[in-house]
């Protein structure tokens, strides 16, 4: 991994679109549909969601969302790792910017 950078972003953003719609087809494909709670990317819009991405360069590895459900509590949403990235420590970093989101959301 060269330059690692972690940062907030939107899921319209194209690239990061294009990832979160691989996670939402991959988690329909293998989970029973009782089970599959997944968001659509077009969800993560919504007010209270914080989405991060990992990017190497230019490169989207990974993106991982944050829903602020109040009352000082946070829900981690659309958890998604490149295939090919994986084994990287994308997830690592991308944990350890919600970690410091969430905390901030627990002092307020």
């Amino acid at each position: 991994m060269d330059a690692l950078s972690i940062a907030r972003t939107t899921p319209d953003t194209p690239d990061v679109q294009a990832l979160l719609t691989r996670h939402f087809e991959l988690m329909r494909a293998i989970s029973p549909e009782e089970s599959c709670h997944v968001m659509q990317p077009d969800a993560l819009l919504d007010r209270g969601v914080v989405l991060y991405a990992a990017r190497d360069g230019d490169a989207v590895l990974g993106v991982g969302a944050l829903a602020d459900l109040g009352a000082r509590h946070g829900e981690l949403k659309s958890m998604h790792t490149a295939a090919e990235a994986r084994g990287r420590g994308v997830a690592r970093a991308i944990l350890s910017a919600e970690r410091v989101a969430l905390n901030y959301l627990m002092r307020l």
